[in-house]
C-alpha cells in the first residue's frame, strides 16, 4: 500500500537494539548461515545429537531455513527502520545466497544423495522460507535476479512433485504458501497447479486432511498433523481463497484460526505448547518463539480476510507480550521457551546441542524472533478498497499515498500503551473524501472519541469506529481508551489464579522488583486495584511498572510481561486475585467474543 513509517518510543528502541544487536552482526558472527550451502557436497564435521545423528555431517534437518528466516526478519525490520547498514547487510546476504544456487535451481544445504528426502530432512521447508525471502527482496528492491532465483528453485520443486503422488510431512507441505505467492507475482500456471497438487495430497487417505476436517468443524487437535509448522500450510489455504474465491478455503481457514485461538493462545499471546496444538491454553509445555511468530503471521492473514477488529486486538496483545518478551532488550539473544510463569533463557541454554562450528548462535528462533516485531508493518495501517484502517496505536507517523496526487499522513502523539490518551493528527496535501476506520479495542469498555474537539457518537467496544468525511489537513482525532485493569481467570493447571492486563499489556510479578518468593505473593483485590505508576531508568527499562497494595497491606510491584525475567529473575503472570468470578460453562477455555 506504499506505506512508510516512523516509530518512536519503546518500539523504536526495540527496533534499534534488534538491528544492531542481532540482524546486522548475525551473518558475520555465524558464517555457516551461508557456508553450509557452499560446502553441501563436501566432508563436514560428523556431529552427533543427543537424540539422533545429524542428517549430513553437522547439518540439522531444518538447517536450510536459517538464511530464509533471517532474511525475512531483516527485511521486515528494514521496512520499518530504513537503516542503510541493515540494507547493506541484506544486499550482501542475498547475493551470497544466489551464488550458492545449483544449476538445477537447488538452494539447500544437503548433498545430492539426500536432497528433498522427506523421510530425513525438511528440504522443501527450507526452500519455502528462502523463496519467500527472495520474493520479498524483489518486492522491496525490484532486483529481478532475486525473483528469477526464487522461480528456478520453485520450478525444481514443481518438477520433482507434480509427476507423482506423495504424502509430505506438515513442514514440507508449506511449499503451498510460496507457490501461491509466486503465482500472484508471475501468473505462471504451474505454480497454482502445484498448490492444487498439495491440496489433493492432503485429501488422500492417511494424509493431513486439513480442509476436510476443518469443513467438518473438527478441533484442530484432532487433525492428523497439528504441529506449529502447519500454520504455514494454513497460510496457503488463505491465499487459495484470495486467488480462487472458493468459499471452502475461507471457511476452512477461519475455523482453524478460531479453534486455535480458543484452545492454544496463552495469556501471554504466545501460541501452542510443546511445539504443537494442545487445545489447552493453560498447558505447561514450552511456548516456542517460532510458534508465536507463526501465530502472528497467521493472524495477519485472518485480519486481511475478515476485517474483524478483534483480530487486530489479538495481534497487538501477542506483539507487546509474547513476541517482544521473547527477545532480550539488548537484541543479543532470544528465548526458545517464553513461559507464562518461570524464567527466560537464551535458546542455546535450553538446546545447546544445536550449536555448530561457524554458527554458535544460529537456530530456528534466533533468526525468526525479530520477524514478529517486523510484521507490525503488515497490520499497523491497512487499506480495504479505498478505506484506511488504523490498527496500531503508539507514538508514530504513517505516510501513504491516497491517489496519484494526494498523500495521507497519520501522526500519533501518545504514551500508549502506558496510557489510553492518543492524539491523531491528519496531514493531507489536498482535502480528501476518505473513510478512516479507528480500532476500538475489545478491552476498552468505556471509550471516548473527539473529532476536532467535538464528541463522536456510536463508539462501540470491539469494533472499528468509521469516520467518513472530507478530511482536511490538520484535522485531529482524540481517543481516550479505557485502561481499567481487565482479567483472565484461570482454569485447569491455572485454577484459582488470574492474569491482570492494562490495555494490551499483561502484568507480571518479577523477583527483580519484589522481595519474597513467587509462591508467597499476597492476594490482590480486583475491587480495589489501585495501580500506582513507578519510574525506573535502569536497563532494562520496563514498559509499565506499578505498585499495588495487596489485601494484607503489603506492596506488590508488577511490570509488563515483556520486561519480566530479562535480568535472569523468576517471574509469574498467574496471580492470586480475589473478587473475580470464574467464567461459566467454558469447558476449560477462556471466554472469547462471538465470531
Amino acid at each position: 500500500n506504499g506505506l512508510s513509517c516512523e516509530y518512536r518510543g519503546h518500539i523504536a528502541d526495540r527496533l534499534e537494539s534488534i538491528t544492531n544487536g542481532w540482524l546486522i552482526p548475525a551473518p558475520l558472527a555465524n558464517p555457516a548461515m551461508i557456508n553450509m550451502f557452499r560446502t553441501r557436497d563436501r566432508e563436514r564435521d560428523p556431529v552427533k545429537l543427543p537424540w539422533n545423528e545429524a542428517v549430513s555431517g553437522d547439518v540439522l534437518p531444518w538447517s536450510g531455513e536459517f538464511v530464509g528466516k533471517h532474511l525475512l526478519s531483516a527485511q521486515l525490520v528494514q521496512r520499518m527502520t530504513r537503516n542503510p547498514e541493515l540494507m547493506a547487510s541484506i544486499d550482501k546476504l542475498v547475493r551470497d545466497l544466489l551464488e550458492t544456487q545449483g544449476e538445477d535451481g537447488y538452494m539447500g544445504p544437503f548433498p545430492k544423495s539426500l536432497r528433498f528426502d522427506n523421510s530425513s530432512n525438511w528440504d522443501f521447508w527450507g526452500h519455502y522460507h528462502i523463496i519467500q525471502a527472495l520474493i520479498m527482496y524483489f518486492d522491496d528492491t525490484g532486483w529481478k535476479p532475486a525473483l528469477e532465483a526464487a522461480c528456478r528453485a520453485a520450478d525444481l520443486i514443481c518438477d520433482i512433485l507434480l509427476p507423482q503422488e506423495i504424502i509430505l510431512n506438515e513442514m514440507n507441505f508449506a511449499i503451498i504458501h510460496c507457490m501461491t505467492n509466486l503465482y500472484l507475482h508471475t501468473g505462471e500456471s504451474h505454480y497454482l497447479k502445484t498448490a492444487h497438487w498439495v491440496i489433493d495430497q492432503w485429501d488422500r487417505p492417511n494424509s493431513l486432511q486439513y480442509i476436510n476436517l476443518a469443513l467438518e468443524e473438527k478441533p484442530v487437535v484432532e487433525f492428523p498433523a497439528h504441529r506449529w509448522e502447519s500454520a504455514h500450510d494454513w497460510q496457503g489455504i488463505a491465499e487459495m481463497y484470495l486467488i480462487t474465491g472458493d468459499k471452502k478455503y475461507l471457511k476452512a481457514f477461519t475455523h482453524i484460526w478460531w479453534d486455535s485461538l480458543q484452545g492454544d493462545r496463552h495469556n501471554t499471546g504466545g501460541w501452542t505448547s510443546g511445539e504443537g496444538i494442545q487445545n489447552n491454553p493453560y498447558h505447561q509445555g514450552p511456548i516456542e518463539t517460532c510458534c508465536t511468530v507463526a501465530w502472528i503471521a497467521l493472524s495477519i492473514d485472518m485480519l486481511r480476510l475478515t476485517g474483524n477488529s478483534l483480530i487486530a486486538d489479538e495481534l497487538e496483545m501477542s506483539t507487546w507480550n509474547a513476541n517482544i518478551g521473547c527477545m532480550h532488550p539488548s537484541g543479543y539473544w532470544c528465548t526458545y521457551n517464553t513461559p507464562m510463569d518461570g524464567v527466560k533463557r537464551d535458546f542455546i541454554q535450553d538446546h545447546p546441542w544445536q550449536q555448530r562450528a561457524g554458527s554458535p548462535k544460529l537456530n530456528c528462533c534466533s533468526v525468526n524472533a525479530p520477524r514478529g516485531i517486523g510484521m507490525i508493518q503488515d497490520w499497523a495501517v491497512m487499506k480495504e478498497g479505498d478505506d484506511i484502517v488504523l490498527n496500531w496505536y503508539g507514538p508514530s507517523t504513517f505516510t501513504m499515498p491516497l491517489n496519484s496526487n494526494n498523500t495521507l499522513i497519520i501522526d500519533q502523539k501518545t504514551n500508549y500503551p502506558n496510557c489510553g490518551d492518543i492524539l491523531i493528527t491528519i496531514g493531507l496535501e489536498h482535502p480528501s473524501p476518505t473513510k478512516i476506520k479507528f480500532r476500538i479495542p475489545s478491552w476498552s469498555l468505556s471509550s471516548r472519541v473527539k473529532l476536532n474537539g467535538k464528541a463522536v457518537k456510536n463508539v462501540t467496544t470491539g469494533k472499528y469506529l468509521e469516520i467518513n468525511r472530507v478530511w482536511q489537513n490538520g484535522d485531529f482525532v482524540e481517543l481516550k481508551l479505557d485502561m481499567t485493569p481487565h482479567y483472565w481467570v484461570g482454569e485447569r493447571e491455572c485454577k484459582d489464579k488470574t492474569s491482570i492486563y492494562t490495555g494490551p499489556i499483561l502484568l507480571a510479578w518479577d523477583q527483580q522488583f519484589n522481595e519474597g518468593e513467587r509462591a508467597d505473593i499476597q492476594a490482590l483485590d480486583a475491587g480495589n486495584l489501585n495501580l500506582i505508576p513507578l519510574i525506573v531508568t535502569d536497563f532494562p527499562r520496563p514498559i509499565v511498572l506499578y505498585s499495588i497494595k495487596a489485601i494484607d497491606g503489603s506492596d506488590v510491584i508488577l511490570c509488563d510481561f515483556a520486561t519480566a525475567g530479562m535480568t535472569g529473575t523468576l517471574y509469574r503472570t498467574w496471580l492470586p486475585v480475589k473478587g473475580i468470578d470464574p467464567p461459566e460453562d467454558s469447558e476449560g477455555k477462556p471466554v472469547w467474543a462471538e465470531r
